[in-house]
């Protein structure tokens, strides 16, 4: 099928084929009512085969795609990235990508079109050649010579800020972003630079031995897994129960405070709460950051990785029981742990050989209800206690 090509818009029209021409794009007012103010940014045209050669360098940090603040730039499916390629084909891909220039010459980021740059560099096979992706019925190393370098010339438009500061780029990206649907995670992995909660939720989720478990394919977080990055959300969710600790009810009921992922409205809520003025909260992550990270890898590798049927419900019953062991005399502690342990394989495991408790445990909040509310993660930790009082397990 032939590619119908365009002309050259009007914004690149300015620019030397391969040059990397500038001037100041005009900008009406740069301020906001937040007391950030950016610098005026400048249009450019670059080509491929410029960012190629940056890409091919030993030590690169030319249009590098950082993911701290924007979203993960791999979830585009092939079928999306063969469509941005014929755009810049035909000439029909006038939306600039937005660039921080850290150092010049030297350093620059991509903070929005992590997406659009990541397919340049999967169609060039740069990301390795399982990565790469058919474009009208050729993959790039199909190209002949005059085809590559025919396709390495095509320039696209950017638009370069200099030397933004961290508050600058989140505000940048949150500014860009207002009209899409972020996930809470997206939400929280932009502020990961500016907000001590977001940072720490990011530091946990990315430790290797939490991220093996939570990546593992028993473990089941929503439809958004991993990819819009839920597992900050879920690591953030613990570290608050373990900040706030139980919330108890007038009559004795003990509850976690979050158990449900939060929507979007609700996280910028939480880090507008639990900000760097927050003292209470900032002297509590300062002191006690080694044992968050160590008492969530506990929850998730003796514990939740033995259950061979998973899903965020079961894990904040899992860390209320180990809540509620933290503060028994540390003999009787022990004793528990390994309780909750059995309780994990016999009870929770599909593969357990006592159907009846399996069937118990997860039919007791009854079909259609939110099993995963404050309220029924409460009544799964009763139950638990009641199964063992009663030797079912």
């Amino acid at each position: 099928m032939a590619i119908m090509t365009l002309p050259l818009p009007r914004i690149t029209a300015l620019f030397e084929h391969r040059a990397i021409a500038s001037q100041p794009t005009p900008q009406t007012d740069t301020s906001n009512n937040f007391g950030i103010q950016l610098p005026d940014p400048h249009s450019e045209n670059i080509s491929i085969s410029l960012v190629k050669q940056h890409w091919e360098g030993d030590d690169n940090k030319m249009y590098v795609i950082f993911t701290d603040v924007q979203r993960d730039p791999t979830t585009w499916s092939d079928e999306y990235k063969a469509s941005y390629i014929e755009s810049l084909k035909n000439n029909s891909a006038p939306i600039p990508m937005i660039i921080n220039e850290i150092q010049k010459g030297i350093q620059c980021e991509v903070l929005d079109g992590g997406h659009r740059m990541d397919a340049i560099k999967s169609f060039l096979g740069l990301n390795g050649p399982e990565n790469m992706f058919v474009v009208d019925g050729k993959k790039f190393s199909d190209y002949d010579f005059k085809e590559q370098k025919e396709f390495e010339s095509i320039t696209f438009a950017i638009q370069k800020y200099k030397e933004l500061s961290d508050k600058q780029r989140v505000y940048l990206f949150n500014q860009i972003n207002k009209q899409l649907d972020m996930s809470s995670g997206e939400i929280l992995n932009s502020k990961s630079n500016t907000n001590v909660l977001c940072s720490l939720a990011k530091d946990i989720a990315h430790d290797e031995e939490v991220s093996q478990i939570l990546n593992d394919h028993k473990f089941r977080p929503g439809k958004d897994k991993g990819e819009r990055h839920v597992y900050l959300v879920l690591t953030m969710m613990m570290i608050l129960n373990f900040y706030e600790d139980f919330n108890v009810t007038k009559n004795g009921e003990k509850k976690l405070r979050y158990t449900e992922k939060p929507n979007p409205k609700k996280i910028i809520g939480i880090i507008e709460y639990y900000n760097d003025e927050n003292e209470k909260f900032i002297n509590y992550v300062e002191s006690k950051k080694d044992s968050i990270l160590r008492d969530i890898r506990f929850c998730l590798s003796f514990y939740l990785s033995r259950i061979d049927k998973v899903c965020t419900r079961e894990l904040f019953v899992i860390q209320s029981l180990f809540m509620e062991s933290k503060k028994l005399p540390q003999h009787i502690r022990m004793v528990r742990r390994q309780d909750i342990f059995r309780f994990c394989i016999d009870v929770l495991s599909e593969k357990n050989s006592n159907k009846a408790v399996f069937n118990r445990y997860y039919d007791v909040i009854g079909k259609g209800n939110n099993t995963g509310s404050p309220k029924n993660v409460s009544i799964k930790v009763k139950l638990f206690h009641e199964m063992l009082n009663n030797k079912e397990f």
